[in-house]
């Protein structure tokens, strides 16, 4: 039989210990900060040779599920004799496997001699995902700059910027379940990323992202880069998430006005129109027919609004009627995207 001894404490915790008969594990914690409810926890003794790569489970108990009131017992079936043997405890807000990892915890390496009944002591403790430790940055750029809307061009060519320590793997995906364009990317320099060093910081650029990859073709809507980080023993971070939206509508008209129905000799005449956006060069006025039409001049923006207005003065010395005559304005918003 064994006892596992918790020695070191990270975030949220502040001591555990756990303590082994033959084919159970009890355990209490004291928490620096309490979680809300219950949590659940799973313990396993793994074979791993080298600590970083999971290694065949030997044994394994759990769920159990943990209360600060009444702590928990874990029924542990027996572990085979031999060496490489260490001590994994995850600690999960409820009792699917599925669920994130808040802690895990991970002991020393230790042997199970055969024929022999003294007490083996491991020593382990609790933390979440060493990425996790400091918070990560997620940002998505577009021809250099971030943008809260892009057009349908750059929407498939993003660059995805990350900034974070104690990470090893960047998972990204277009869908908040890490199913639509996913990839992994190690931290480093390789296909598709570069990273370099900061202050202790892993400062990553991912580009010639799409993402609209494997989703459907909604139109304009939001899109978003969803991003998670992983340590070197392959825990992962909570879910950091980067977003913009696809617009493809050319400005749209949502008013216009004239000063004036009828045109006298030297009298002003103001054209105003209000756009949902703001037009990129301000817009183009084209009146028909052309010929007699007074000659209007701008458009000039009101102020910072959406609204421009073009003014004519009717010539003094115009003898006869002409018109009636039509206008309409063309307009080209700062994506580029054209009525």
């Amino acid at each position: 039989m064994f006892r596992i001894i918790f020695t070191a404490i990270t975030i949220g915790l502040m001591s555990f210990s756990c303590t082994a008969e033959q084919g159970s594990f009890s355990m209490t914690f004291q928490w620096e900060e309490p979680p809300e409810g219950s949590v659940w926890i799973w313990v396993k003794i793994e074979e791993r040779s080298d600590p970083l790569q999971t290694g065949a489970i030997l044994a394994s108990a759990g769920p159990a599920e943990y209360s600060a009131t009444t702590g928990t017992t874990l029924r542990m079936p027996e572990v085979p004799n031999g060496s490489d043997r260490i001590v994994v405890v995850e600690v999960r807000k409820g009792p699917a496997s599925s669920l994130p990892v808040l802690y895990y915890g991970l002991s020393e390496s230790f042997s199970l001699v055969p024929g022999t009944a003294a007490s083996v002591e491991v020593y382990l403790k609790l933390q979440k995902s060493q990425a996790e430790t400091n918070q990560a940055l997620v940002m998505l750029h577009f021809q250099g700059e971030e943008k809260a809307a892009v057009n349908r061009e750059d929407i498939g060519n993003a660059t995805l910027l990350t900034v974070t320590s104690e990470a090893t793997t960047i998972l990204v995906a277009n869908d908040a379940s890490f199913s639509a364009n996913l990839r992994t990317f190690e931290i480093g320099s390789g296909e598709g990323i570069t990273c370099v060093t900061v202050d202790s910081e892993d400062h990553c650029e991912i580009a010639g992202w799409d993402l609209t990859e494997g989703l459907p073709d909604t139109g304009d809507r939001q899109y978003s880069a969803f991003v998670k980080f992983s340590d070197c023993y392959g825990y992962e971070t909570q879910v950091y998430r980067a977003s913009t939206v696809l617009d493809t509508l050319p400005p749209q008209a949502l008013s216009t006005s004239i000063s004036s129905q009828w045109g006298r000799p030297g009298s002003d005449i103001f054209l105003t129109v209000t756009f949902d956006e703001e037009a990129a060069d301000g817009a183009s006025l084209l009146i028909t027919p052309v010929a007699e039409a007074p000659v209007f001049t701008g458009p000039q923006r009101l102020g910072a609004s959406t609204s421009y207005i073009w003014n004519a003065t009717v010539d003094e010395n115009v003898q006869t009627d002409s018109g009636p005559f039509s206008f309409s304005v063309q307009a080209t918003d700062l994506l580029g995207n054209a009525s």
